[in-house]
């Protein structure tokens, strides 16, 4: 069972009103990102890919600058400045930064096929600490709660299963357990999910041409300090170019692309790094304002679009030459962790970010043992 820090009151609510029944659907959701490893693992070596994202590749060589914020906006009062400098970002500096560009689902599939597009990196603080960053081409997280969640995840295993994925053993131990996995949801639940499906098409319909011609949001939110809420935003420095893929693109033309622009040209990669306000008194959508809590526990609810005002913070680049050819190896390369690699002024809000902190370090287990049988792949980590 999940036992990370209790949530804070201003801007967090367990799912369904208490610790347990969230727990529930945490351990839930953890043993179907499990299920989703291993049918979706290398038919050839075995090898389980990650729970999410699993098709990517690593950047290195990498920096992150914090710039000076004041300069950086100039119309912002002394106050918003001081507001902004705190953590990481209370003193212009350089670090050390690894990185990863991958794709959202669980398979490995053509880069062509609609998906979102993620950006993962991770800053060397010292002394073994880190702060790890984690977003998505997306400008929300499409999944409103955990039970939807759930549910999306055991459509996922039928559908994989229909399809011929899995050893016999496998899919008919993971049907057993998945036996009345949908259920009877209430009409909330049911609702969830549609708008899940609505939001899902919204966010994978965007044109990407190129990883280093996206932008990328955080989708949840974080702390800043100890009385803001923020979510995070990357810009590519040159400007967002969207656009229809080549026509001669190959299945994975994104990591080639990349590889071409940073390895063969080499050419760097920039992003602006942008730190998005909550400010419940004055955000709304569609004339409708929602409590602090909620837009930290809602991550379907556009920041974007509700006017969150936008500083920036810092530049990340990518060196030219810094491509690594495979380091999708746990055991070498460690896994991002917004949940335990950040600065307490930093740290994750809300129930998806909740969520994640037992799934990714399950998913991590996972590819670490490379458990032999689909009841150990499949069985809740106890955190």
């Amino acid at each position: 069972m999940n036992s990370d820090p209790e949530i804070s009151a201003e801007f967090e609510r367990y799912e369904n009103g208490s610790k347990a029944e969230e727990d529930a659907l945490i351990d839930g959701l953890a043993a179907k990102v499990g299920f989703l490893q291993h049918i979706n693992r290398d038919p050839e070596t075995g090898k389980l890919h990650r729970g999410t994202h699993a098709k990517g590749l690593t950047c290195t060589n990498a920096e992150f600058e914090v710039i000076d914020l004041a300069a950086a906006n100039p119309d912002a009062s002394a106050e918003e400045i001081a507001r902004l400098g705190l953590g990481l970002y209370r003193l212009p500096r350089r670090y050390r930064v690894r990185a990863r560009f991958a794709n959202g689902r669980s398979e490995r599939q053509d880069d062509k096929k609609p998906d979102e597009r993620s950006l993962s990196f991770s800053l060397d603080l010292g002394n073994g600490a880190r702060q790890d960053f984690s977003m998505n081409s997306a400008y929300m997280f499409p999944i409103p709660s955990l039970s939807a969640f759930n549910v999306v995840f055991t459509m996922s295993l039928i559908k994989g299963i229909r399809a011929g994925k899995g050893t016999d053993q496998t899919k008919k131990y993971i049907l057993s357990r998945l036996k009345n996995a949908l259920g009877v949801h209430t009409l909330r639940r049911a609702r969830d999910v549609v708008r899940t499906m609505r939001n899902a098409y919204k966010v994978t319909r965007r044109k990407v041409e190129s990883y280093r011609h996206t932008s990328y949001w955080s989708g949840t939110a974080f702390r800043h300090g100890e009385r803001d809420a923020v979510k995070y935003i990357a810009v590519p420095s040159d400007g967002e170019v969207l656009g229809d893929p080549p026509a001669e693109a190959t299945i994975g033309y994104l990591q080639d692309d990349l590889r071409n622009w940073v390895n063969v040209e080499q050419k760097p990669v920039s992003f602006d790094f942008k730190l998005q306000f909550l400010d419940a008194d004055h955000m709304h959508l569609d004339g409708k304002k929602f409590p602090a809590w909620q837009w930290v526990e809602d991550p379907t609810l556009n920041w974007d679009a509700a006017g969150a005002k936008e500083y920036l913070v810092g530049r990340l680049t990518i060196f030219p030459g810094s491509i690594e050819e495979d380091c999708d190896d746990p055991a070498i390369f460690p896994a991002f962790d917004v949940t335990h690699n950040s600065l307490p002024e930093h740290k994750p809000l809300g129930r998806i970010n909740r969520g994640r902190a037992v799934v990714e370090r399950k998913s991590r287990d996972n590819r670490v043992c490379v458990a032999g049988d689909a009841g150990s792949v499949g069985t809740p980590r106890q955190a």
